[in-house]
Order: structure tokens, then C-alpha cells, then sequence
């Protein structure tokens, strides 16, 4: 199918910072945020790597376009009262759960964490999500972090949405906040920017980093129409201050930037690593990103090797794809193709479309794999269903030319329109070529 490394390369949302939201809280929340330096190799390897390693993609609103109303800034607070997160906070989200629930939640933590002794997720889910079937308003967010991010489960927005709900209906201002931008990007839920907004305010008015951070991401990427990188930065050092691992990390990528503060990549890095002492799994892929590029840190593939394994025992879908191109390339580590294919696979079953694309261009050559047609079609599909423009310009390209499908025109000015809509400019040029427009 067609292959081309521009692409591959080019953020789709552009380079503003965020894994998003989010991944992580309390050592256990996986959020999303972006990539903030990430250079890219200048050769790449003929087999299936497709790119250099580098963080999650930035998400954006899912209706960037739409106002919102102009007054809801000014209605945050500017100032957070200090005595807000350490007890208010925890107390309304801990004092209607039962002591069965809560030592649940701390299970669930320890095996979240490996500080039981081992990282098991699943069982990890299983008992954030009995805490939260016996009142614990903070499972509930929890839980819905692991569908939202697949982690030991398929991911699953509206699965998401519900215990987010769940927890915010509790109280629990961690869970509004992750409603709220849920709302706002329309995953698991029609997009609604003032039920988004709403839910975000109600967190941040209960002093929490999440709902901080959030609100800076919204200012950081102009929703609304309204850019503010200084305001942005203002919030995410509410957030991180606070211990919100969060902030911590968008903080970070702002230094790491220089986007509403002065450039400075030892800072970042700090930001970064305080994240990872936080049990992070973010915090820990940044920090190996750092590493691995020598970027506020010497250069030292070993180490940066050594912090994607952490994140990708946590279950981040980045950064094991990032480490599937260390074994694959034998940076930091032993080079190991089986190895390599091994996490391939694995990120591509949690959500990370680069990774779906490795892995069905792995399938479609059959280098170091079995070839086989469906499995490189299917895991081609799945990528341009996740959003993904180049997948989605690709899948358009086999459908026009019948590679591993029948030929059918609609289908490829479909996927060509959903590709072309994200800015992606073959798509573009396809249609161009087809004589069709990017709209019916």
C-alpha cells in the first residue's frame, strides 16, 4: 500500500503539547499529551519502522471552530486558595467511601504501580472497578481512564464517558475534569464545548490540578478562538505545584517549547522527571524521550530505552511503540525483531496508530513476520477508523486501486475525504485527480 514517510512524519494536529490528556493521576490515570521536541531521524530502516520514537500526538477539540461563550474565563478563579488540594479535595473524594472500598483502591493502586511487587493491570481494573461498584467516587475515575486508554481492557470512549460521569455525579473533581474533555473533543459522547466547559470550571472550582491543567490546555490551544500561552503556562504551574502529574508534564512541554515561557530544556526535563517520580507513565516516556535525544540531559539511549520499558509496563501505548523501534533499530538495547513485533503489536492493540500502520506494513511485506494480506488490511483500517489521516489516505489508495480489497470508488472517495479534511494533502491531490470535491 502506498508508504510515504512525509506523512508519517508530519504531526496531524500540529505541535502543540499534550498527552491527554492525559495519562496518569495518582499513579494510575492515563492522559494525552503531545509531543514537544521531538526530532526525527533522517534515515529510516526499509523494513517496517515508520518512525522515530516520539510521545502521543497532541488532541484537540473535536469542534475547534466553535465559540464559546466569552465571559467563561474571567469566571475561573485566578487565584487557588493553598488549603484546596491536599484536603478538601481528597476528603470529598475519599469520605463516602467505605473502608472495604478504600483498601480496594489502594490494591488497585499497588498492582497499577508495580509497588505490590508487580505491574498487573487487569487485575488492577478489576479493583478500581468493585472499589467503585462500593462508593468510592475516585475509582470511578480511574476506571474510566483504563477504557478510556485501553489499559488492561479494549479501548472504549462511551465506557469511558459513563464512569467519568459515574465519578463526577459523586463528586470527584479529578472525574469532571476528564469529562469535561471528553465533552469537548466528542469522544464516547456527542461534542458539547459548554457541557465540556461546565464540567472543567466545576473541577478547577474545587482546586483540582487536573481541572487546571485542562483549563490551561484549553487557553494553550486557542479553543474558542482565544490563544494565550501565557495564561496556559499560568495554569499548568497551578496544576503541577499542586502535585498534578498532569501540569507537571504540560509544564514541561512548555519549556521544552518555549511556547508562553522562556525555552529551557533542563527545566522540562525536571518537570518530566518529577512526573515519573510520581509513578507517571507520561512522565516516564518524556524522560525517556529526553534521554534518548539528549535533549535538558546527555544523550544516552540506554537510559531512555530503560524509561519507555517503565512507561510501557504502566501500559503506555507510546512508549511501547517507542520501545519496539529501540529493539528494533538496537538503540539502548539488544537488537531483537521478535522483540520488536512483540511491542508492535501490543501498542497497535492499545490504540496507537503508528503502530497499527507498523504493524500492517509488517503484514504486507512479510519481512520478519508471516505475510499476509487481511491481517495488513485490517490493521490498516483499524488506524484510518482511530482518525489517522495518513491511514486513512492509505486504506482510500487500496480501495482505488484494489490492494487487499475489491476495488470500490466510493469507499476510496471516502477515506480520501476524511484524510483530506485533516489537512492531508495526497488526499487532497487524489480527489484533485478523481475530479471529485472534498465535500458532497
Amino acid at each position: 500500500m502506498p508508504f510515504n514517510v512525509r506523512n508519517m512524519l508530519r504531526s496531524k494536529w500540529g505541535m502543540i503539547g499534550l498527552f491527554v490528556v492525559v495519562c496518569v493521576a495518582a499513579g494510575a490515570l492515563v492522559r494525552t499529551y503531545v509531543s514537544a521536541f521531538m526530532p526525527v531521524k533522517t534515515s529510516l530502516p526499509t523494513t517496517w519502522l515508520i518512525a522515530a520514537p516520539q510521545p502521543m500526538p497532541v488532541i484537540l477539540p473535536a469542534n475547534p471552530s466553535q465559540s464559546l461563550p466569552t465571559t467563561w474565563p474571567a469566571s475561573v478563579p485566578t487565584t487557588i486558595p493553598t488549603t484546596w488540594p491536599a484536603a478538601q479535595v481528597r476528603s470529598l473524594t475519599t469520605s463516602t467511601a467505605t473502608p472495604e472500598a478504600v483498601a480496594l483502591f489502594n490494591k488497585g493502586g499497588q498492582l497499577r504501580s508495580g509497588k505490590a511487587g508487580v505491574v498487573d493491570l487487569e487485575q488492577a481494573l478489576a479493583a478500581f472497578r468493585e472499589a467503585a461498584n462500593m462508593g468510592h467516587p475516585k475509582a470511578n475515575d480511574l476506571v474510566g481512564c483504563f477504557y478510556r486508554d485501553g489499559i488492561g481492557v479494549p479501548m472504549d470512549a462511551k465506557q469511558a464517558v459513563d464512569w467519568f460521569h459515574r465519578g463526577a455525579i459523586a463528586g470527584d473533581a479529578t472525574a469532571m475534569a476528564d469529562l469535561g474533555l471528553m465533552y469537548i473533543q466528542g469522544l464516547g459522547v456527542a461534542a458539547n464545548n459548554a457541557e465540556g466547559v461546565k464540567w472543567i470550571k466545576r473541577s478547577v472550582e474545587l482546586g483540582d490540578p487536573q481541572g487546571m491543567a485542562n483549563l490551561g490546555l484549553l487557553f494553550g490551544v486557542g479553543f474558542g478562538g482565544r490563544v494565550d500561552a501565557v495564561e496556559a503556562v499560568g495554569w499548568y504551574r497551578r496544576a503541577a505545584e499542586r502535585g498534578g502529574t498532569g501540569g507537571m508534564i504540560l509544564l514541561g512541554n512548555a519549556y521544552a517549547t518555549g511556547g508562553g515561557v522562556k525555552k529551557s530544556e533542563e527545566e522540562a526535563v525536571k518537570w518530566f522527571r518529577a512526573a515519573a517520580d510520581r509513578d507517571s507513565a507520561t512522565g516516564m516516556l518524556r524522560l525517556g524521550d529526553a534521554y534518548y535525544f539528549g535533549q535538558g540531559v546527555p544523550k544516552d539511549a540506554t537510559e531512555g530505552a530503560r524509561w519507555f520499558q517503565s512507561s510501557a509496563n504502566l501500559g503506555n501505548a507510546r512508549a511501547m511503540y517507542n520501545l519496539a523501534l529501540c529493539y528494533h533499530d538496537g538503540l539502548g538495547v539488544k537488537a531483537d525483531m521478535p522483540e520488536s513485533l512483540r511491542w508492535v503489536r501490543r501498542s497497535a492493540e492499545r490504540g496507537c496508530t503508528l503502530a497499527m500502520r507498523a504493524l500492517s506494513q509488517a503484514y504486507e511485506s512479510g519481512r520478519h513476520i508471516e505475510k499476509d494480506v487481511g491481517e495488513s488490511f485490517k490493521w490498516l483500517h483499524k488506524a484510518a477508523e482511530y482518525g489517522d489521516d495518513v491511514a486513512q489516505f492509505q486504506l482510500g489508495a487500496a480501495y482505488e486501486n484494489g490492494r487487499g480489497v475489491d476495488r470500490d470508488n466510493g469507499a476510496a472517495i471516502d477515506w480520501y475525504r476524511r484524510a483530506a479534511d485533516q489537512g492531508n494533502l495526497e488526499a487532497q491531490q487524489a480527489l484533485q485527480r478523481l475530479g471529485v470535491t472534498r465535500h458532497e
